[in-house]
């Protein structure tokens, strides 16, 4: 079908895509005037009644507009976003003081580091080659799929699935698009586990290169990554090299913020569960190890999120690249949803803002808008997120003038002129802001450096 038969087809029905009304041979007119009158009126009423059953499946309702929800709200001075834009200008021009000479050592221990994972990785011949870049993402896909090491435990789609609108959130789930998806191969685990020890180190060792690319003149870095009040595996890789900085600091580290935050949206009144209790109920041990307590955390924040099913199994297996059972994992969310039903019944409601009315060959019915619904809770919680940084900042600020250097998501950084004896004060004043924007809330933060 040729591109201009397809736009007619689709201005005449953007619904059904049937083609427009064609002017059928005049057998009794024999082509006349009369005749040719005759059929355009036909065409026209024919038209009118299709329009007509369109507008009856589209009738305008109260949901026909996607109006998003509005949801408890941190409470802010009207002067907030200026304060703020302040403070990162400020802590900008601090810049982030940096000793060379222990960052050039670091780093030289942390290359010799790599070349030996690069070397470990390289002994999985049968899938990495001499000639793999275990640096670019492209390369190590086609050196797995040459080798068909890309098979995953997820079940494809059946044709008549796929024709029914079945398992899309099951293949989407399967995909791998990039180093934080290659856990779900389960043909080389070896392979997997080498690329990701080289990828860890080489992107710490990248941040490591850019700080001393950009040390000034006067021994510091200046960055906006370093008070954007972001998070991500920069902000991992930057405690990293720590033990780098030049002169005194002290830091506040916000302890589970997300779940926090989230249990304190949904109104949530149960006690959140301890991580290392949960991690002992889910898997039924005395002493977790330190990948079943990342397991129990992420499946606490996914449920908190509103994850379910393979959402929820890729989003624990993002978090910790760990192949579980979607159905094991499907169980601990319902157990979850009984024991918060709050947490429960806040994503219900919101769930119920995303449906949108679209018509088919078959009616009028309202269908689930997963995109944006899913694009809806991340903005909020990541605005949410950086709004408690950013108090968290300030109150830093309010007590030791001048000192705060970095700002991110659940880490803030300060530098001390002299020895920080203000712990109790500045526990106080921390929790005076964040009460006063988030009532009734019960973020907990760890103050480290400072007497």
């Amino acid at each position: 079908m040729s591109s201009e038969r397809r736009i007619i087809e689709h201005e005449h029905n953007p619904v059904y895509g049937t083609p427009p009304i064609l002017p059928q041979y005049d057998y009794h007119g024999h082509g006349s005037e009369a005749g040719r009158e005759a059929t355009r009126i036909v065409s026209n009423e024919a038209a009118q009644r299709e329009a007509a059953e369109l507008r009856a499946l589209n009738a305008p309702t109260t949901a026909s507009k996607l109006e998003l929800p509005r949801l408890r709200s941190s409470a802010l001075p009207d002067d907030f976003v200026d304060r703020i834009d302040a403070l990162d200008e400020a802590m900008f021009e601090r810049g982030v003081a940096i000793d060379r000479d222990k960052l050039v050592s670091l780093g030289k221990e942390r290359f010799n580091d790599l070349l030996e994972k690069d070397r470990v990785a390289r002994t999985a011949q049968r899938v990495i080659g001499t000639t793999t870049d275990l640096s670019c993402f492209g390369s190590i896909f086609q050196s797995f799929f040459i080798c068909g090491a890309l098979t995953t435990s997820v079940r494809p789609r059946k044709p008549s699935e796929v024709f029914s609108g079945e398992g899309a959130d099951r293949e989407a789930a399967s995909k791998i698009d990039g180093f934080e998806d290659l856990w779900k191969t389960i043909s080389e685990p070896v392979a997997v586990r080498s690329v990701y020890a080289f990828h860890d180190a080489f992107a710490s060792l990248v941040l490591g290169q850019s700080l001393l690319e950009r040390i000034d003149s006067d021994g510091r870095v200046r960055s906006h990554f370093l008070c954007s009040g972001k998070g991500g595996d920069r902000v991992r890789c930057f405690r990293e090299w720590l033990a780098v900085l030049h002169g005194a600091h002290f830091s506040v580290a916000l302890v589970d913020s997300l779940g926090a935050l989230l249990v304190w949206l949904a109104n949530e009144k149960t006690e959140p569960p301890r991580p290392l209790e949960y991690a002992k109920q889910l898997f039924n041990v005395r002493a977790p190890s330190a990948q079943q307590l990342r397991i129990a955390e992420a499946t606490w924040h996914g449920f908190l999120l509103g994850h379910s099913g393979y959402a929820l199994w890729a989003y624990i297996g993002n978090k910790t690249r760990a192949q579980l059972d979607v159905n094991v994992v499907e169980t601990w969310r319902m157990q979850l949803a009984k024991s918060y039903p709050a947490v429960q019944s806040f994503h219900d409601e919101l769930r119920s803002a995303f449906y949108k009315p679209v018509s088919g060959h078959d009616g009028g019915h309202f269908q689930f808008d997963e995109r944006w619904h899913r694009q809806f809770i991340d903005m909020h919680v990541r605005w949410q997120l950086n709004r408690l940084s950013a108090l968290t900042a300030i109150a830093i600020e309010e007590t030791l003038a001048q000192s705060v250097v970095a700002r991110f998501d659940d880490f803030i950084l300060g530098e001390a002129t002299s020895k920080v004896r203000h712990k109790t004060t500045l526990d106080a004043r921390i929790y005076q802001k964040l009460q006063a924007a988030f009532p009734g809330s019960n973020f907990g933060f760890r103050i480290e450096g400072a007497a």
